[in-house]
């Protein structure tokens, strides 16, 4: 089977489950899978064991985005949301997979 086949495994199997985290997006023969904001047509694959530590940055108000709104200097009916995350992630021995689309 390769990348242009339209056929499935016989064995493939989606699900999904309730009660996940808001980047879930279903299980693969038993495999969670979750959606991350990474470049357009390309995808990372690797075990949720290889993650060692996930932190995020705690702003002022003690939430993990900072969220401002700046006023339009030329309408003040109008401005500009923004949003500022960050995040130190290390991870553990273990094989990731980058996949590109064409």
């Amino acid at each position: 089977m390769d990348a242009k086949s339209p056929q499935c495994p016989a064995d493939l199997q989606y699900s999904r489950q309730d009660g996940e985290q808001s980047a879930y997006q279903f299980h693969m023969n038993n495999i969670v899978v979750y959606r991350a904001p990474v470049e357009e047509k390309l995808s990372y694959l690797m075990p949720a064991t290889i993650f060692r530590r996930l932190q995020f940055t705690r702003y002022g108000d003690g939430l993990p985005v900072d969220v401002q709104w700046i006023d339009d200097e030329n309408d003040p009916a109008h401005g500009t949301i923004t949003a500022t995350f960050s995040r130190e992630v290390q991870l553990g021995a273990g094989r990731v997979l980058k996949i590109r689309y064409a």
